[in-house]
């Protein structure tokens, strides 16, 4: 089940690891053994979630971050790709 994340810290989800590479940022879930290698603009999330902001941050600094991608355009791929890691276990609400 997804659980409604706006308005709630978004965090890394327990059993998870992630290494930062020049490039990318590899993601290994230790429980399900799964791997995921995520660029930018993915990575970026990424980043943001480490750092526990909320949803509604995450979206507006998305905007400032991809500023030559229509505002829409942003919100929908953050929100699918939230909902992808919340799906997968990679993040969870506090």
């Amino acid at each position: 089940m997804i659980q409604d994340l706006t308005h709630k810290k978004i965090v890394i989800g327990d059993n998870v690891s992630w290494v930062v590479n020049d490039n990318n940022i590899v993601i290994v879930c230790k429980k399900t053994k799964e791997q995921f290698i995520i660029n930018y603009p993915e990575a970026a999330i990424w980043d943001l979630i480490s750092r526990h902001s909320d949803l509604t941050m995450i979206i507006k600094k998305m905007r400032i971050i991809t500023h030559k991608t229509g505002i829409k355009k942003v919100d929908k791929l953050t929100k699918k790709t939230i909902q992808f890691w919340q799906v997968k276990k990679l993040i969870k609400a506090i």
